[in-house]
């Protein structure tokens, strides 16, 4: 088999680079059997040619995703690879991989099907945040020496700027290498109770944000496993990710998930389809079928050459015809796209053809700014039209955002939603106070308050009361004073320095 490093001398050249930085690793005891991992971002030296190359492997998940290194290619350490053999033949111990559109799964093209370690995910992590940094480093490296592990294990070590002290005074010249200090974290062993201890705190804070349904990815064994213990420590459903493992599928179910979301045509052949299909049966539980318009089958993809919103019906019903060859159709549908208008198409025809229920989203939004204008206007329009069922909003922000993002969304659509709306207009030249800050402070101030009321805060006397009559309170200011009024009926006058705090207790009086 001809390798990829034949006739490509700078791909050739970073590749020797990593097996000279193994060596080293190895020779001097930092790193061996697999106590650690290197990966280099080799995207500069990909031709055309390597872009067209088929996978030499099925598709696998990333964990998380990572939209700076779409399209990007690494090559990477295998797993189970010692360190020396990959200074002496990098190729049988390392491969190419190649980061699929989705930004959440990769495949190997090269030069054998070489599974990376598990540390992959952290370090496409970093990667993806030098490429955000705009640093320029390419290359992502971790080791395991057992001095480093044993010092961790020593608390005189792990006081603030105690290791930097010592290391300055005995070797001045590492001021010159770590100019801002060396920092050490106490040694943990990684285990699915801390892995589910985190996830359950982070979906204690959804719960408390008002999420209704909390999903996580389940990218391995163990994680699988940690659902248990989640799903015993919360009050709202669980839904496991699932990606290309059809075990994974199997097990969740088992373990308290009460939805899985995967796509059956990733996971192999009937029989697997099948045997995730059964588990789902035993408990009752439904499929969410989750098709991405940056991940859509090949064929499918050449057949419209774009992830039109015809192409993802079609994919999303391959996927349904899949389940239902089995007599399965508790079955939910999301048919995402970065594109709007394409999103917004491609659920409109979906839901034409399929009474099975929607769930709607944006996918990859951006940054938190324009995630809430893609969100607003997508999932918002879908739902105006009567199309979706339930929601989830995608931010480049805590999880607890997206949470708020989507109240404000179904608040602005009209629908019933407990807590209070906060409405201002955009001020103009009769404004005699401080009307927008008061606005953001009030909405500050009522975060957590439960009551279904709008809250009015105008710029001024003349239009705020008319303009917001069908507020349940509010305000229309004017120099050093506002108009407190209720249902558009004018109350009293609030006058002095403290406008603001006496219409809050105004506001909690109702």
């Amino acid at each position: 088999m001809k390798s990829i490093l034949e006739n490509r001398p700078a791909l050739a050249a970073e590749v020797d680079k990593v097996a000279e930085v193994a060596g080293y690793l190895w020779q001097k005891g930092w790193a061996e059997r697999n106590g650690g991992n290197i990966t280099v971002n080799i995207t500069e030296h990909v031709d055309d040619v390597i872009r067209a190359m088929e996978p030499v492997s099925g598709r696998f998940p990333i964990g998380t995703t990572l939209p700076r290194l779409k399209g990007c290619y690494f090559f990477c350490k295998g797993t189970n690879k010692r360190m020396r053999d990959l200074a002496r033949r990098p190729m049988e111990n390392g491969s190419v991989i190649r980061i699929l559109d989705d930004c959440a799964s990769y495949e190997i093209i090269a030069d054998k099907a070489v599974k990376p370690t598990s540390e992959l995910a952290s370090h496409l992590a970093m990667h993806n945040q030098m490429i955000a940094s705009g640093n320029g480093y390419k290359a992502a490296l971790h080791t395991h020496p057992i001095d480093l592990i044993a010092m961790t294990h020593n608390p005189a070590f792990l006081e603030k700027d105690v290791l930097t002290n010592l290391l300055w005074s005995m070797i001045p010249e590492t001021r010159a290498f770590c100019p801002k200090g060396l920092g050490i974290v106490p040694y943990k062993m990684p285990s699915s109770v801390e892995l589910a201890e985190a996830t359950i705190a982070q979906i204690h804070a959804l719960e408390a944000a008002g999420c209704e349904i909390v999903r996580v990815t389940v990218p391995t064994m163990e994680a699988a496993h940690a659902l248990s213990k989640i799903k015993e420590n919360i009050s709202i459903p669980l839904v496991a990710d699932i990606h290309f493992d059809y075990r994974l599928a199997v097990e969740a179910p088992a373990r308290g998930a009460d939805k899985i979301r995967i796509n059956p045509g990733n996971i192999g052949d009937d029989d697997r389809v099948k045997a995730v299909v059964d588990a789902c049966q035993r408990k009752n539980i439904p499929i969410r079928i989750g098709v991405n318009g940056g991940s859509l089958e090949k064929h499918i993809l050449a057949k419209y050459g774009a992830p039109t919103p015809e192409a993802m019906v079609e994919s999303a019903l391959y996927h349904v015809r899949l389940l239902e060859k089995f007599d399965f159709n508790n079955i939910v549908i999301s048919i995402k796209n970065s594109n709007v208008p394409r999103m917004m198409e491609a659920y409109r025809q979906l839901s034409a053809v399929t009474d099975y229920p929607l769930h709607v989203g944006v996918t990859e939004a951006g940054t938190y700014q324009m995630g809430l204008l893609k969100s607003g206007m997508g999932i918002g329009g879908m739902l105006l039209e009567g199309i979706g069922d339930t929601i989830r909003v995608s931010l480049a922000a805590e999880p607890e955002k997206e949470v708020e993002a989507g109240y404000n969304i179904l608040r602005a659509v009209g629908f019933p939603v407990a807590g209070p709306e906060v409405i201002t207009c955009p001020t103009c030249g009769r404004t005699q106070y401080p009307c927008t800050e008061i606005a953001n402070e009030v909405e500050k101030r009522l975060q957590g308050c439960k009551k279904s009321i709008k809250v009015a805060v105008m710029g001024c006397v003349v239009n705020g009361p008319g303009e917001a009559r069908e507020a349940d309170i509010g305000i229309a200011g004017g120099k050093g004073e506002a108009v407190l009024f209720i249902h558009g009926k004018p109350i009293k006058k609030l006058t002095g320095d403290n406008i603001l705090d006496q219409f809050m207790d105004e506001i909690y009086k109702l």
